[in-house]
C-alpha cells in the first residue's frame, strides 16, 4: 500500500514499509496547525530507524536507514544510509552519511 505523511510536528516510527511513501512538510498555516505548534513546541521532522519501499519521497525526515527502488531525498533529511536499486536522488542540502546502489 502507500504511507503519506504529511508533518505537522514531530513524528517518531521504528519502521515504515509500503509500495509508494511520500514525507512532506505541508506548510499548512491553520489555526490548528499553529496551537499544535505552539503547544507541542516541536519542529516538523520524521524520525525514524528504517523507511522501506519501492518508491520513496522524503522530506525533512532523519533516518537510520532508506532502502527501495527509486529513492529521492529532499530538503532537511538526515540519512544515514539509503540503499535502492533503481534510480537515487539526493537535494543539495540533504545529508546523506552512505549511498550505494543494490542488486
Amino acid at each position: 500500500g502507500s504511507v503519506d505523511i504529511d508533518l505537522f510536528a514531530e513524528c517518531r516510527a521504528k519502521e515504515i514499509g509500503g509500495e509508494t511513501i511520500v514525507v512532506r512538510k505541508t506548510g499548512v498555516d491553520s489555526p490548528i496547525g499553529r496551537l499544535v505548534k505552539a503547544l507541542v513546541l516541536s519542529k516538523e521532522m520524521l524520525f525514524a530507524d528504517l523507511i522501506e519501499g519501492d518508491e520513496i519521497r522524503l522530506e525533512y525526515t532523519k533516518a537510520a536507514v532508506v532502502r527501495g527502488t527509486n529513492v529521492t531525498i529532499g530538503p532537511g533529511c538526515d540519512i544515514g544510509l539509503v540503499e535502492y536499486t533503481g534510480e537515487f536522488r539526493r537535494f543539495s542540502d540533504a545529508v546523506v552519511g552512505c549511498s550505494k546502489q543494490i542488486g
